[in-house]
């Protein structure tokens, strides 16, 4: 396990830089506080290896909080509902565009083929460090893999992620 660590750069600022050490085929970029089940990640791999005209794949999505939201890692299970992530199999760019953009979802966390996460992060670093925070890196990097092709969810139990109320999202001030 290699750390690194940038107070300087923003998570796409720096996952732009991080991408370049990828040497697998496929890759995902996973959260602190987030799980992937092991077992889907290998048939989201035999999936995209099938499939050449999907740039990404994952499987359902969850989401779960932790003592009502507080941001806890340690605390008792109180909910657990269903988290969409986007599967969009139009032939058209511009379409599956479209598809995202009625339902934003985060991407990243999807098996994608690395070649194109490595130039969709490329496009997250000329964005500023505000801007290239979350909404509008994950609207970046979203946008471009969708234009290099469809994103397919399957059908087996894929990711849990951690809602809380101190995510950083949470507290930008994105009228300014």
């Amino acid at each position: 396990i290699k750390q690194f660590h940038d107070k300087e750069k923003s998570s796409e600022q720096v996952t732009s830089d991080l991408v370049k050490l990828v040497t697998t085929k496929y890759m995902t970029l996973l959260p602190d506080d987030d799980l992937i089940i092991t077992p889907a990640i290998e048939e989201c791999i035999e999936y995209l290896d099938k499939n050449n005209d999907y740039s990404a794949a994952h499987g359902k999505a969850y989401e779960m909080t932790i003592n009502y939201g507080k941001a806890d890692a340690f605390g008792r299970l109180t909910g657990m509902t269903p988290y969409r992530m986007i599967s969009t199999d139009e032939n058209s760019a511009i379409d599956r565009i479209k598809t995202y953009f009625n339902y934003v979802t985060n991407i990243n966390m999807a098996i994608i083929r690395t070649e194109i996460a490595v130039d969709a992060y490329r496009a997250c670093n000329g964005l500023d460090y505000y801007f290239s925070s979350l909404l509008f890196g994950e609207l970046t990097h979203g946008s471009f893999v969708l234009t290099k092709g469809k994103i397919k969810e399957l059908n087996c139990t894929y990711l849990v992620r951690q809602v809380h109320n101190s995510q950083y999202f949470d507290t930008m001030n994105l009228v300014d």
